[in-house]
């Protein structure tokens, strides 16, 4: 009889919520591991206010794990106050379970677990309890750091920065992986490193003090989901092996395994995606199948309201048949991936 499958996503954002929500309504016991360094949006008037950590990944991860399904739509609700616009509902019912817990972050989100009915051993896990802030420095004419995840993901055009590639990322001051997180990876047997905002959702928690030693000694088999689409400011122009290639730089390690899609998307969506977002397909390509880790490739476009996301059913079917035990990545030859130009060429 096949053991209960012990799976931990790390991630944030939207690309969290929907990988998890329909894997907590299966036989599988889910933690999501989140990014705290979110300053952007009402997450960054908390921060600000409080000097926390971020708390909307947080909140989505409650949202994909509650099986309480009008819970999930309310805690997605936004309203205006007074100069305050678009407010998180599920922001601040976090904000007032730390306050409440005299900003005891632990036991408050004990207690939001208990509110949520989220049990079956699934958690919602932030990375660290540490306050820090992501900075990026830009491959450019003149070296620049940007600090503010908020300020890198949403470089305009009429910055001179805008479009610059991304040559390295850090935590200003730095952060430590917290104990949950830590044992949740030591103890899951697929640990999935989510689609969604390559730089400012994913490699976030990697960067933190102690999880790349963790990752080191866990059995887990590790899995890498690509993104479909690139995005401006951060993955201009990527294909799938990039993607695969720069999260083993970050990781220390080259993933077991990588999930990509090699679906279409029809031409009216890409044609709005290109003039809107500047933002393009992501291609399975030819050095993607040289880098060592099997690879599925698979249609996993869906198209709705005129986004392109992740089919999650078909993630969740693959995520679930996968064998328990960790298959060994093949050798490999060296090479460094250290910046963007290196990368390209």
């Amino acid at each position: 009889m096949r053991k209960k499958l012990k799976l931990v996503i790390v991630g944030g954002g939207s690309g969290v919520y929907r990988i998890a929500k329909p894997l907590a309504k299966r036989d599988v016991q889910v933690k999501t591991v989140h990014s705290m360094f979110d300053n952007g949006g009402n997450t960054g008037e908390i921060r600000a206010a409080y000097r926390t950590v971020a708390l909307g990944d947080l909140g989505k991860g409650f949202r994909a794990l509650t099986p309480i399904e009008w819970l999930d739509k309310f805690f997605g609700t936004r309203y205006d106050r007074p100069r305050h616009p678009n407010q998180s509902v599920v922001n601040h019912i976090i904000r007032r379970y730390f306050e409440n817990s005299n900003w005891n972050i632990p036991e408050a989100l004990d207690n939001i677990h208990r509110l949520c009915c989220v049990n079956g051993g699934n958690r919602v896990i932030p990375v660290s309890l540490d306050y820090a802030h992501l900075a990026a420095d830009l491959l450019s004419l003149q070296p620049t750091q940007i600090v503010g995840e908020d300020r890198i993901d949403q470089r305009q055009c009429t910055s001179w920065t805008y479009g610059a590639p991304i040559y390295d990322v850090c935590l200003i001051p730095g952060a430590t992986l917290y104990e949950e997180a830590r044992d949740a990876l030591l103890e899951a047997n697929i640990i999935l490193f989510c689609c969604g905002d390559f730089y400012t959702s994913l490699i976030p928690n990697l960067l933190v003090s102690g999880f790349k030693e963790v990752i080191a000694k866990t059995k887990a088999k590790l899995v890498c989901l690509t993104n479909i689409m690139t995005k401006q400011n951060e993955t201009n122009g990527w294909c799938a092996s990039l993607f695969v290639r720069t999260l083993k730089h970050y990781l220390g390690k080259m993933p077991h395994l990588v999930i990509a899609n090699n679906g279409t998307i029809p031409e009216e969506i890409a044609m709005t995606y290109i003039r809107k977002e500047r933002s393009f397909l992501v291609e399975p390509d030819e050095k993607l199948h040289t880098l060592g880790p099997e690879i599925i490739l698979e249609d996993l476009v869906e198209v709705d309201q005129g986004h392109v996301r992740h089919n999650r059913e078909k993630v969740a079917d693959l995520l679930c048949s996968l064998p328990l035990k960790k298959q060994h990545a093949m050798p490999m030859q060296h090479y460094r991936v250290r910046n963007i130009a290196e990368q390209f060429s």
